[in-house]
C-alpha cells in the first residue's frame, strides 16, 4: 500500500518536473518560435531574454 502511493506520487512529480523541462528546452523555444509567424512576436519573445535566435533566411 505504501510503495504503491510512493510510486505514484514520484510518477506524478516526474511528469510535472518533465513538462516544466519541456517549458524551458531550446528544443520546445525554438519549435515555438518557428510556429511563430510574426516577426514582432518573435522579436519580443527574444527581447524577453529566451536568447534563441531564430534562423536567418
Amino acid at each position: 500500500m505504501e510503495r504503491s502511493r510512493a510510486s505514484s506520487s514520484f510518477l506524478l512529480l516526474f511528469s510535472v518536473l518533465l513538462l516544466f523541462l519541456c517549458s524551458f528546452t531550446p528544443v520546445c523555444i525554438a519549435s515555438r518560435l518557428l510556429q511563430v509567424e510574426s516577426e514582432d512576436v518573435r522579436s519580443s519573445l527574444l527581447a524577453n531574454g529566451l536568447g534563441i535566435t531564430p534562423p536567418m533566411g
